[in-house]
């Protein structure tokens, strides 16, 4: 395993990979909800796809990149803000090594090297774990918590976007050609999130009245 390549590829801040639309292999920022009220949270999944299926045919070996968001409306929560366990134990330094920067204001880079070996074919007295097994065609390599402080004048419609990407193969090999899926969640009047969160709530007692209809026999 090229542990050095991997490290000089997946910690270096000046590459930067630009997505191509014509590319199978796909970064997608899903939000967990479309519209947040004030002193809400929002979790955003990085999920990779397309791995095996887009003809990529690759593992992950490592990944740098760079959430941009807006710090005049969202707060990064960095303690309940985790990472995905495909490239190793986040735990385990001896399997895979992360690290984050929050030092510029509406920008988080994320960074994660892992150490395992591809397969037991790739290495001969290693015992596992391996990418192989941790790996499918789909996985989620960060889920970030956003908290939206308020109060805000009006309704806003705020993104989400990765800037700077780059991936590397469980070799050290640059993947390229990459699309990425951005995603924003909208915050709506300060009225009609109340009109919004009373709609909610009254869709869900009616779901609970429905579930307890005694049968009639």
């Amino acid at each position: 395993m090229k542990l050095s390549t991997r490290l000089l590829l997946c910690l270096s801040i000046f590459c930067t990979l630009a997505g191509t639309a014509s590319a199978s292999l796909v970064l997608s920022l899903r939000p967990d909800r479309l519209a947040i009220g004030p002193q809400q949270n929002v979790t955003v999944d990085v999920v990779i796809s397309g791995l095996q299926s887009g003809g990529v045919n690759s593992l992950l070996g490592a990944f740098d990149l760079t959430l941009q968001f807006d710090p005049d409306v969202l707060q990064l929560l960095t303690v309940p803000s985790t990472l995905g366990t495909a490239l190793g134990d986040p735990a385990d330094p001896g399997q895979t090594l992360v690290g984050g920067d929050t030092s510029t204001p509406g920008l988080f880079r994320f960074f994660e090297v892992s150490f395992l070996e591809a397969s037991l074919n790739s290495c001969v007295f290693c015992t596992g774990p391996y990418l192989e097994n941790l790996q499918s065609d789909s996985f989620t390599l960060a889920s970030l918590v956003f908290y939206a402080p308020g109060p805000y004048s009006g309704a806003l419609f705020t993104t989400f976007m990765l800037v700077d990407t780059l991936l590397s193969d469980a070799a050290g090999n640059e993947i390229d050609g990459v699309t990425i899926r951005n995603a924003g969640v909208r915050i709506p009047e300060p009225d009609g999130w109340v009109l919004l969160a009373t709609a909610a709530f009254a869709a869900a007692a009616v779901g609970r009245r429905r579930r307890i209809v005694p049968v009639v026999r």
